[in-house]
């Protein structure tokens, strides 16, 4: 299994001809994994599990991505847990395969209180600054967390250019902004691990999750800013999949190959028997698409 294979995308018309693929080859030639932990606990099997990331026009272009610590705690598809997360900082200069000169910083970003529950930032991130075309900018970064086995939602925010100076993030506590990341509090829950925040039209914003991480669900809550308050769950599809024995999760809007008056929106499948069930159809581990139209 390699982790962190990568596409890029050329357009968002979607079409196979503009979609390339790419996994790192090894010396030996055989496949093999782009980013690595450099700080793997002795005796532990560990992996990275990306997360959200952007590009940063105040740190010279540099992208940055969130990257899970995983740790692999079982032969189950969900025996595993997540003690940490590291960013990842590619320089403009190597944002192609191989990837070459990268940073791995490891951030202080795993929170474990009894407020917000246990979890990492990097869920999902809102760039909303003028540079990044964002239609009511405050010139922040936000970056959120699903925590929890309520799946709360929590949310951080810094400066661009302050970005790998975590003194520099404050974290929202229902009513104001903290430096203390343990005085986060939930905005909402039933969020998923991976999730999405975009700016409608009119001022708002949709944040699009998979109900309770793992469902049939795909939902959306519509608040007055980056943090809310959101309105009630709204149901927006139902996954077929689950009806073939797939579960579905992580769902998250893609705004930038979305066209004007829509929103493209895409979550994950697996199976329970998953490291069997792959060898047989690997059809059941991708993702699917589908389009909100407002």
């Amino acid at each position: 299994m390699v982790n962190n294979t990568v596409a890029i995308v050329k357009g968002n018309s979607g079409h196979p001809d503009s979609i390339q693929f790419f996994y790192k080859i090894a010396p030996d030639g055989t496949p093999a994994t782009f980013f690595v932990p450099e700080q793997i606990t002795p005796g532990k099997k560990e992996h990275f599990w990306l997360g959200d990331g952007f590009i940063n026009q105040e740190k010279d272009n540099t992208l940055y991505l969130f990257a899970y610590n995983i740790e692999v705690t079982g032969s189950g598809v969900f025996d595993f847990r997540e003690p940490g997360v590291t960013l990842i900082a590619i320089p403009k200069e190597s944002q192609r395969p191989p990837f070459e000169g990268y940073r791995q910083i490891r951030t202080p970003l795993h929170i474990n209180t009894e407020a917000a529950g246990e979890g990492n930032f990097g869920a999902g991130i809102l760039v909303n600054t003028r540079k990044a075309g964002a239609p009511y900018p405050d010139g922040y970064v936000y970056v959120y967390a699903c925590a929890g086995k309520d799946k709360n939602l929590l949310a951080a925010r810094v400066k661009p250019a302050s970005f790998e100076d975590f003194d520099q993030w404050s974290f929202w506590n229902g009513e104001k902004w903290m430096a203390d990341m343990n005085q986060a509090r939930p905005i909402c829950n039933a969020v998923s691990n991976e999730l999405s925040i975009t700016p409608l039209p009119d001022g708002r914003y949709a944040l699009i999750f998979q109900v309770m991480g793992l469902s049939d669900k795909v939902g959306m809550r519509i608040g007055n800013s980056p943090v809310g308050p959101f309105g009630p769950i709204r149901e927006i599809w139902k996954t077929p999949e689950m009806d073939e024995g797939l579960f579905c999760y992580n769902a998250k809007a893609h705004p930038n190959l979305s066209k004007k008056g829509e929103l493209l929106v895409s979550y994950n499948t697996i199976t329970l028997d998953f490291w069997n069930d792959i060898q047989k159809n690997a059809h059941i581990y991708r993702p699917r698409f589908v389009k909100i139209k407002f």
